[in-house]
């Protein structure tokens, strides 16, 4: 494999191991019957007096189920999940760069299903 070979195929590998962007939406608090806000569900005899405010933003999964930091803005959301990703990248890119020839010709047949 020529050292062009090499790269083309690294970059190749980043692009297929990079995750797409995950849905961000908006987490809310409800104004209970006591005065409190809560996210997620009430206690047992505090009732929803109609208010909602929005407290920021979460990752939604397939599922449907927010999870992870709540973010002050859907951009500082993404600008996150960008930043998470180009550090996982630079990391991977490290490791493949060191690797064997034969273990990259792995990783290719699993990241490019070749």
């Amino acid at each position: 494999m020529t050292k062009s070979e090499w790269e083309d195929t690294i970059k190749a590998i980043l692009v297929a191991a990079r995750k797409p962007m995950p849905e961000y939406v908006e987490k809310f608090e409800i104004k209970g019957s006591d005065g409190k806000w809560y996210r997620g569900g009430l206690p047992l005899g505090v009732t929803s007096v109609g208010e909602r405010r929005v407290v920021g933003w979460v990752m939604r999964m397939r599922d449907g189920v927010t999870v992870g930091n709540v973010y002050p803005t859907k951009e500082a959301a993404e600008a996150s999940h960008v930043a998470r990703e180009d550090r996982n990248e630079a990391e991977f890119r490290a490791k493949l760069e060191a690797s064997s020839a034969k273990r990259l010709e792995e990783q290719a047949a699993y990241w490019l299903k070749k």
